[in-house]
């Protein structure tokens, strides 16, 4: 699995032509729409978006580099981030449930491997942050 920093920097990059930029972008939204759906899986990607499961598979990585499952992630991580920044801020529990994750364990496992630490220190530092620029 690639890290967020290595998707981000791949979606960031692309240079697409027309037909795959709409496809890539109709996807995007349809996960976006669907990231709280703990379950979105390759399969229901693909039937949202009226596609066998192995050419979406095929068309995306052809496209970003990407597999489906990776840029779920990477935007379930992307959604965390943004959330850990809003004032109040929802409790640890509810941003895994708002960005689909199984449960709390799942979502810091996830969120260690792919930032360096814990959702917990993540927001400590955020907290010191905001507190020194006060």
């Amino acid at each position: 699995m690639h890290s967020f920093k290595h998707c981000e920097e791949q979606l960031c990059q692309l240079q697409l032509k027309s037909a795959e930029k709409v496809f890539l972008d109709s996807f995007l939204v349809m996960v976006t729409d669907h990231l709280a759906d703990g379950t979105l899986t390759l399969d229901d990607c693909a039937r949202l978006l009226d596609v066998h499961p192995t050419k979406l598979r095929r068309r995306i990585v052809s496209t970003t580099g990407l597999t489906p499952p990776e840029i779920i992630c990477y935007y379930r991580l992307r959604r965390a981030l943004h959330l850990f920044n809003l004032d109040p801020r929802p409790r640890m529990f509810e941003v895994a449930q708002m960005c689909g994750f199984a449960d709390g364990c799942h979502f810091a496992h996830v969120f260690r491997r792919s930032f360096g630490m814990s959702p917990q220190k993540y927001c400590l530092i955020i907290d010191n942050n905001k507190a020194l620029s006060i």
